[in-house]
């Protein structure tokens, strides 16, 4: 494996997800995260993939100074909260509506 990767950029499926990919997080200390998805509330997604990348995400959590999400995965968003050396944080599509409010207006919808 590559030493000095700093930035991933990683396209999760419903399902064939390479696991070798939170090696990365794991051995490089990765600065820079962007996770996106074909559709999280499909009903189909890779589970275990999801839960062994959000472990490892925690884990590793303290060298992540930027992070961005397309679509709020399906069981927990825990993660988040220990990102705490953040720099930069994005979050598109319908991960930014939460109780039928839009968290960047703050209006109803």
């Amino acid at each position: 494996m590559c030493k000095y990767i700093r930035e991933l950029e990683l396209h999760i499926s419903k399902k064939d997800n390479n696991h070798r990919f939170i090696r990365l997080i794991e051995l490089n200390r990765l600065f820079n995260i962007s996770l996106s998805t074909t559709s999280y509330f499909s009903g189909m997604h890779d589970e275990e993939f999801i839960e062994a990348l959000e472990l490892s995400l925690i884990k590793y959590a303290r060298t992540i100074q930027s992070f961005s999400l397309t679509s709020r995965p399906p069981n927990t968003t825990d993660f988040l909260s220990h990102l705490y050396n953040l720099t930069s944080l994005k979050l598109n599509g319908e991960f930014c509506v939460k109780n039928g409010i839009a968290l960047n207006t703050k209006e109803k919808i």
